[in-house]
């Protein structure tokens, strides 16, 4: 047997090890979840620290023997300076998904011989799918492989913009963990993707206090508030949340367009100048000129544009984004300028190019704000592309 199996990979159910190769077998129950061999691959390797797709995984196969059908692939890497050569089998049998995995350090010219001979061991025999799921008894390990798997699987999912795929998944990956705030905040995350504001908001509503104490929750469920046009409950949410310390620029930006939209213009100023006193953000201070200008004192805003660019250099370079109007620092100014000394035709040619107040509430709280997570967590990065003096959108 595998005599470190459970300290280097828990994951597996099972493994063994002669000499300087090992091989280990990992299966998961999928339930009724509709997964295809590429999704599968992703959410099995990766429990091996290899991401898929992955141009190293090499020799691919595809297998279809015995009922299972699926994917091979060799691999190769360094561990402390060691080099091991990998083949890994990705089987999937009705409710059931399998990682068969060998691997030795012995060379090439030895490496087949000794990687098919461990694999040729492994003999999956065909589970009962005619068993009630509610009859399959299954370990703790069990279950949070199934977690994990199934979140990593509708991550491959979102990732290629397949949020419908991705939505099921990663609703059975919170049913495994209803306390994993990762996997809950793909699928509020994909709920958004989706344009399903309600379902998210209902979903929230009905979660323990536990949940929604955390900043990130609350600032979400503003989020759909404001979706569900129920944006006094949205601003609500949203001050709590940032009076308490909670920082994230998109959020932000969120609640400062709905103040602005509702023409609390001196409340979102204050709420400005509150959150840079503890956090400097030139996107941030640009929602200043956001508020100037639709409070229509372009003059202010001219003034505070011209302040700001002295503290950028210009940079000629524009870019153009398929939701977004982009313009350089100059040709803003020229508008604000414009608007400032009256100029009716460059003001209304301006508005109409420029989009209007509500075209950009809309475009701001259309989009979802940031991507999903593996459960090795980290911040997630935004979806909105930052704004800058020399790169300004007008939204």
């Amino acid at each position: 047997m595998f005599s470190t199996l459970k300290e280097n990979f828990p994951e597996a159910e099972f493994g063994g090890s002669q000499g300087d190769s090992c091989f280990v077998v990992l299966p998961v129950w999928l339930g009724s979840q509709k997964i295809d061999s590429e999704a599968l691959a992703a959410g099995l390797l990766v429990t091996m620290n290899i991401v898929y797709p992955n141009d190293d995984l090499t020799h691919r196969q595809n297998l279809n023997e015995n009922g299972y059908s699926g994917l091979q692939f060799d691999y190769k890497r360094k561990v402390d300076g060691t080099l091991f050569r990998y083949r890994i089998r990705i089987l999937h049998e009705g409710e059931f998904g399998y990682l068969a995995a060998a691997w030795t350090q012995r060379n090439e010219e030895n490496a087949d011989t000794v990687l098919n001979d461990a694999l040729s061991r492994v003999k999956i025999t065909v589970p009962n799918t005619n068993t009630p799921a509610g009859r399959l008894h299954f370990s703790a390990q069990d279950l949070k492989n199934q977690g994990y798997v199934l979140n990593q699987v509708g991550l491959f999912y979102f990732k290629s913009d397949e949020y419908k795929k991705a939505l099921p998944l990663f609703h059975a990956a919170v049913d495994a963990d209803s306390t994993n705030t990762i996997r809950v905040n793909n699928l509020l995350l994909t709920w958004s993707r989706l344009n399903r504001p309600k379902d998210g908001l209902d979903y929230l509503n009905a979660q323990p206090k536990e949940l929604l104490d955390k900043p990130e929750f609350r600032a979400f469920q503003a989020y759909f508030q404001s979706k569900c046009s129920l944006t006094d409950e949205a601003i609500t949410n949203y001050a709590r949340v940032f009076s308490g310390g909670y920082r994230d620029e998109e959020d932000f930006k969120s609640y400062i367009n709905l103040l602005i939209t509702t023409h609390q213009y001196d409340r979102g100023m204050a709420e400005v100048e509150q959150y840079l006193k503890s956090e400097d953000s030139a996107s941030i201070r640009l929602l200043i000129a956001d508020i100037y200008r639709e409070k229509q004192d372009y003059g202010k805003a001219v003034s505070f544009l011209k302040s700001e660019h002295d503290k950028v250099p210009y940079n000629s370079k524009t870019e153009l984004s398929p939701r977004h109007t982009v313009l350089t620092f100059p040709l803003f100014l020229g508008m604000m300028q414009a608007y400032a000394t009256g100029n009716q035709t460059t003001r209304t040619r301006t508005r109409k190019d420029a989009g209007s107040t509500k075209a950009r509430k809309l475009d701001s709280c259309g989009h979802c704000r940031k991507v999903a997570c593996r459960e090795k967590h980290h911040r997630p990065s935004g979806v909105f592309r930052g704004r800058s003096i020399t790169n300004y959108i007008s939204l």
